[in-house]
């Protein structure tokens, strides 16, 4: 687990969403792989570090000092091992302890999370260490990264953990190729009303910037994928006779009243005259409305 080129750009344009290092944990010791020529270009992008590169030693591999140079006061780290002698020995499968509640403004996951078996625990415990107004920043595998760990993620598990019904908001949803590839941003699968979803040939990864905006039992209710969550609804009005909320009326007559054999061959149709395709080297064909190119 390192810090790239590419994640030191990020950590620097995390601090433009007013992103404090104030307080961090690394889950992991992570290693710091970006060149000072790159951190460099990040100061004079940027202009978000808090100290001066001048005033910052860099002893060893690890990447203390990078958060340090981003206004970290204190920085922690967390592992399963003392091997890379992290600050905290925990198996992220069980529960952290209470002690560690609220503590940090910031957890960095820069590729740990994926290797837990149990990953709502692990979760849960990366939103508990969070203070309100906290943030978590994740770097994830996604597409073309199969036996990295034991999971490859998906924008709609996500956005499903860090809502508001468990007390989080995302700011940015990215992804990107593992090399120096553009970044793009991910929409929301509940707000588009549609699977948000990817085929293509790079190995992609998957970034979340959240913030917790305030304190709630986390997974009082289990998340549910958002697609589903919106037929059982469809589902419901029909019995009830009652269009679902913000559906017009046009279109609550058209689920009531038109058979299936004719919705299967107008939404085809629809789709093709309202969905525009686009290309992407990096991506592949995507549709434009859920995958947006940024530049941070």
């Amino acid at each position: 687990m390192a810090i790239s080129n590419k994640d030191c750009t990020l950590l620097f344009y995390s601090k433009t969403l007013n992103v404090s290092f104030e307080k961090t944990l690394m889950l992991g010791r992570l290693k710091l792989n970006a060149s000072k020529a790159d951190i460099t270009a990040c100061v004079n992008k940027y202009h978000t570090n808090s100290l001066e590169l001048s005033n910052i030693s860099w002893p060893d591999e690890y990447a203390e000092p990078l958060f340090k140079l981003l206004g970290a006061s204190n920085v922690d780290s967390l592992d399963y091992s003392g091997y890379e002698n992290a600050t905290i020995i925990h198996d992220m499968n069980l529960p952290v302890d209470k002690s560690l509640h609220s503590r940090y403004t910031s957890l960095v996951d820069g590729g740990t999370i994926e290797h837990v078996f149990n990953f709502p625990i692990a979760i849960m415990n990366c939103m508990n260490m969070l203070q309100v107004g906290g943030h978590y920043i994740g770097i994830s595998p996604a597409n073309n990264q199969m036996g990295h760990g034991f999971y490859q993620f998906c924008p709609e598990l996500f956005y499903r953990v860090f809502s508001k019904e468990n007390g989080f908001e995302v700011k940015k949803m990215l992804v990107t190729t593992t090399e120096e590839g553009a970044w793009y941003e991910v929409a929301d699968p509940f707000m588009v009303k549609s699977r948000v979803m990817l085929v293509n040939h790079q190995p992609l990864s998957l970034i979340v910037i959240a913030q917790k905006i305030e304190t709630k039992e986390i997974f009082k209710t289990q998340p549910q994928q958002s697609d589903y969550q919106t037929a059982w609804g469809v589902v419901s009005s029909l019995k009830n006779d009652t269009p679902l909320e913000s559906e017009s009326a046009i279109r609550f007559y058209y689920r009531k009243y038109f058979p299936k054999s004719l919705k299967k061959i107008i939404r085809p149709t629809y789709d093709f005259f309202t969905t525009r395709k686009v290309m992407f080297t990096e991506l592949g064909i995507i549709n434009p409305g859920h995958f947006k190119q940024i530049d941070i």
